[in-house]
């Protein structure tokens, strides 16, 4: 149970990370972009500039958010959760005595 917890509690900082940097980015862009068109080129500039790095973190952030998440390593740890649950419930007194009992619907 704690493992999903943190699970979620990833997901939601990276999506947070992914969804500040992409606002940070436009914010930053349009705001150089109209500094550029009043004129104000060398300020216009070193915030379109920042704006669009910050949207190719935002880019790197997104192609790696499974990485980062490890998703992967979360499937497979709740497979293994899931097979722990069913080979306790598979080790009950009840289920050994139905799979040693009559087997004749078997062929």
């Amino acid at each position: 149970m704690s493992d999903r917890i943190l699970s979620r509690c990833l997901w939601l900082v990276i999506m947070g990370l992914i969804a500040g940097s992409a606002l940070g980015g436009l914010v930053l862009m349009y705001s150089g972009l109209f500094k550029l068109i009043s004129q104000q080129f060398e300020a216009g500039g070193v915030i379109a500039g920042a704006g669009v790095l910050l949207g190719a973190g935002c880019w790197i952030l997104c192609k790696h958010s499974d990485d980062l998440i490890d998703r992967h390593f979360s499937a497979v740890a709740s497979k293994i959760a899931d097979r722990q649950v069913a080979r306790r419930i598979m080790s009950r007194e009840d289920v050994v005595v139905w799979r040693m009992g009559d087997n004749s619907d078997r062929r």
